[in-house]
């Protein structure tokens, strides 16, 4: 991720439900803490900002291919597109990491299940988290561990392009008091 990135390259995340949220703070996170360009890491959410925000779960996350979202994105193989599904079936997700895989860009597979398909991805990264205690439910244990991974992909890939000095955030936006006392 990081050489992809420091070849010019996008992490583009796509998610559906809880999963496209997570994604979203993540790339909110990303500018404000390591200064990272903001056009330059973003979410794709089934649905749109409508569904993530309001409407939380709607039939975008079987039903809607991300293929039209995709395209305008201007994909290239120095992206890099990070797709989150617990269950690995999410179409919307599963749809853009096939189209991200035709246009050459690396693609990752975060999931639950270990029976998810290699074919549209490059990596598959299991989270293993077991039994949701409600269950049906993947917004608690696996929503935790998404959150964990998504961390460590984007916390390492900063480090790795050199937006840390030791454990210090050297590149953070000075945007509010709370970053300018930090910086």
């Amino acid at each position: 991720i990081a050489k992809s990135l420091s070849q010019g390259g996008r992490m583009i995340y796509i998610g559906a439900g809880t999963s496209g949220r997570l994604a979203a703070i993540d790339t909110v996170e990303l500018a404000c803490t390591f200064g990272f360009p903001r056009d330059r890491v973003y979410t794709l959410i089934a649905g749109g900002l409508s569904d993530a925000a309001l409407d939380i779960e709607t039939n975008f996350e079987e039903d809607a291919s991300a293929v039209p979202e995709m395209l305008l994105t201007g994909l290239n193989s120095n992206d890099v597109v990070i797709g989150i599904s617990v269950s690995g079936s999410a179409y919307y997700v599963q749809s853009e990491l096939a189209l991200a895989k035709f246009y050459g860009a690396f693609c990752i597979l975060i999931g639950e299940l270990s029976s998810s398909s290699t074919q549209i991805c490059d990596k598959i990264i299991y989270l293993n988290s077991g039994h949701e205690i409600i269950a049906g439910s993947t917004r608690m244990k696996a929503g935790t561990a998404t959150k964990k991974v998504l961390n460590f992909i984007s916390t390492t890939s900063m480090i790795l392009l050199g937006r840390v000095y030791g454990c210090y955030m050297i590149e953070l936006e000075c945007i509010n008091q709370k970053l300018i006392d930090r910086a």
